[in-house]
């Protein structure tokens, strides 16, 4: 008699793990949006352009993605959807010139970004003979390694009240490692550094 359960339980088993396995969706388990940042999406290509219309009788502006004359979508949206819509796309085009211009500034070969402090400039005839050139360059680099801790300490000493036997405190230790390059012109160069604890 137990055999034969096993049995039923085993083909009860086998029937429902088919039945899970053929009867799958056309969704993904982690939907990605259409508009999202994901790098599975690539940038649209520079032949599809967007144009926007605004249509006064319905009160709506639309979207028209073009490739050529070819229009490929057609999006109406209301006048809240648009100011979204414009908004989002002035926020990415500010990011990506912000991008850009750090990607420029980039300093030698190291593909690192540029100096936090940007070159200075001083537009003096004086400051150049003096120096050789108009620009102040100060290239600050290093860490700083901070621990924190609690320490308690507990005395078993019976002499001691029961709320002066144990000492908690917190420990803080700081070790910085600061240096900076300066140049000033082509006449002086030199280095600053600074190690210790705090």
């Amino acid at each position: 008699m137990k055999l034969h359960i096993n049995k039923i339980f085993l083909l009860l088993f086998a029937l429902m793990c088919c039945n899970i396995s053929f009867a799958q969706t056309d969704s993904l388990r982690y939907n990605i949006e259409e508009n999202s940042d994901s790098p599975l999406f690539l940038d649209t290509p520079s032949n599809i352009t967007t144009e926007v219309e605004y249509d006064p009788i319905n009160n709506e502006y639309i979207l028209i993605k073009k490739v050529g004359d070819i229009i490929l979508e057609r999006t109406a949206l209301t006048f809240e959807e648009y100011q979204n819509y414009d908004l989002d796309k002035m926020i990415n085009n500010y990011w990506k010139s912000r991008s850009a211009t750090a990607k420029i500034s980039t300093s030698s070969n190291d593909g690192m970004l540029g100096s936090l402090i940007p070159q200075l400039k001083v537009n003096s005839e004086l400051f150049e003979t003096i120096f050789g050139g108009q620009t102040i360059d100060i290239r600050p680099s290093g860490n700083v390694e901070l621990k924190m801790g609690v320490v308690n300490n507990r005395n078993e000493n019976l002499a001691l009240s029961e709320d002066n036997r144990s000492t908690t405190r917190l420990d803080f230790d700081m070790l910085m490692q600061i240096s900076a390059m300066v140049q000033i012109g082509t006449a002086i160069n030199f280095n600053l550094n600074f190690n210790g604890n705090l």
